[in-house]
């Protein structure tokens, strides 16, 4: 199985504040808020008024470098808009807030902001934990220091786990990641579970080795 796309970290991120004909966008990097140009549609329906926000939400993802798109609204407007998006903007969405766009807030933005990055941090670990978890077995990952450390040396790692071992092997194979700009999760309490001090995430399948004569499969990882 093909390893996952990697989501990196969402900032910046795009936020969104609308109602059925407002629109108000902000840039959000770390802890700044930026408001940027706002868009009413008073003449439109609501289709029309949430195609126009969805054009000027991609104008501003392409020119401000956007990884990820808050989206947020009085009641059930934020989830009604999020329905209409392109899949293209659809998965860029890191979460759903409730706010008004005429009583918003830049505080109220950046907190948004904040759980909904939490939000999807969380979810991105889960997935990339039960990716690793499913290539242990087909051959798209790799578990242990040796593993991981010829894997990295031919620079075929996507994502590089840490569980709880913090020894000089596994502090190498972290600083190789970064030299190479591969993703590093860390993986605490029971979901580390799969990991012998470090595994990864491969670009392409290792070739599994055939069985054995007696049934064994010569060279399988073990966890």
């Amino acid at each position: 199985m093909p390893a996952p796309d990697i989501a990196r970290d969402p900032d910046p991120v795009v936020a969104v504040v609308l109602d059925r004909t407002h629109a108000r966008f902000f840039e959000v990097s770390g802890t700044r808020v930026t408001e940027v140009t706002g868009l009413v549609s008073p003449d439109s329906r609501r289709d029309g008024h949430y195609a126009a926000t969805a054009r000027r939400l991609l104008h501003l993802k392409r020119v401000r470098g956007a990884r990820g798109l808050l989206l947020a609204g009085p009641g059930t407007v934020a989830r009604a808009f999020r329905r209409s998006l392109p899949a293209g903007l659809a998965a860029r969405v890191i979460g759903t807030a409730e706010l008004s766009p005429l009583e918003v807030t830049a505080p109220a933005v950046r907190r948004a902001t904040s759980r909904a990055r939490q939000g999807h941090r969380r979810g991105v670990a889960a997935r990339l934990v039960a990716a690793l978890r499913a290539g242990i077995e087909t051959g798209w990952a790799v578990n242990g220091t040796t593993a991981v450390a010829a894997a990295l040396q031919r620079r075929r790692v996507r994502v590089l786990f840490v569980g709880g071992d913090d020894g000089a092997e596994v502090a190498g194979a972290i600083a190789e990641a970064r030299r190479q700009r591969v993703p590093v999760c860390v993986v605490r309490g029971g979901s580390a579970a799969p990991l012998t001090g470090v595994a990864a995430l491969l670009r392409h399948a290792e070739v599994r080795p055939r069985k054995a004569s007696g049934g064994r499969t010569r060279g399988a990882i073990r966890c």
